[in-house]
């Protein structure tokens, strides 16, 4: 685990809330939890709930994708493909330590790339936190023919998180996550691993009907989607988001089910 975090380091990561993180149990026959964060963003966004999850008993891997928790130059470099790679690496680390059994949950587009990442490993389960095949920023399907000409998307954020997400987005990056979106659209009734949805009505993020699409389309029949309230943001797991403890109970009781 620690090479995890020596890499992200000599990636440039400076801000330790940036970095990886591994909180292992002290029980050798634990389950593995794997935590995936959205774009933009970096392992911070999942440290609360992997705090959580240690807290019932799991050894948790809160894992960076590359091009994250650096400088948005370095994410315009980076691929769909090393994404994938990088949560199917944590996949492998997680079940050397805990004989095979691996959870995963992923926030935004950290779910969609835990979705193609598991296609070919096997978890015992698969939480999507605010999944989506549709976002709401009109010019996001477009990406892959505007990049040429526009490399930048900004937004606003607020100072208390300025140091977890970039306030420029790359657009070549976005078209990474068009490919991905691409990738599960054809995929989704192969999908056979145990999963939870969770999304918010409100999303101002993402097309929140696209949670009922994944679900509908999900090949497993052991499935289950919930639905927040208006209020409820885009980012589920940080203390912004008024149905966090909701949000918590629900990811411990998927969790224990597979458990």
């Amino acid at each position: 685990m620690d090479a995890l975090i020596q890499q992200a380091v000599l990636d440039g990561v400076v801000d330790e809330r940036n970095l990886p993180f591994w909180i292992p149990s002290s029980n050798p026959e634990a389950v593995g939890l794997l935590l995936v964060h959205g774009f933009g963003s970096s392992p911070w966004e999942m440290r609360l709930l992997g705090d959580k999850m240690a807290e019932s008993g799991y050894s948790v891997l809160g894992i960076r994708l590359p091009g994250h928790g650096t400088e948005p130059e370095d994410l315009e470099k980076r691929t769909m493909e090393e994404w994938v790679r990088a949560v199917q690496e944590g996949i492998e680390l997680l079940a050397r330590y805990c004989s095979n059994r691996v959870l995963l949950a992923g926030q935004s587009t950290g779910a969609l790339v835990g979705m193609v990442a598991t296609e070919s490993y096997r978890v015992e389960g698969l939480l999507l936190l605010s999944p989506f095949l549709k976002t709401r920023h009109l010019l996001s399907p477009w990406a892959g023919y505007l990049y040429p000409f526009r490399r930048w998307r900004h937004r606003t954020i607020p100072d208390a998180e300025s140091h977890c997400y970039y306030e420029k987005q790359p657009i070549k990056a976005i078209h990474q996550i068009n490919r991905l979106i691409r990738r599960i659209k054809r995929g989704l009734p192969k999908y056979r691993h145990p999963v939870m949805i969770i999304s918010a009505d409100g999303d101002a993020t993402i097309d929140p009907y696209s949670a009922v699409k994944i679900y509908r389309r999900y090949g497993c029949p052991r499935k289950t989607l919930h639905l927040l309230g208006p209020s409820a943001p885009h980012v589920l797991t940080t203390t912004g988001n008024p149905y966090l403890a909701e949000v918590l109970k629900l990811s411990r009781a998927f969790f224990q089910q597979r458990d």
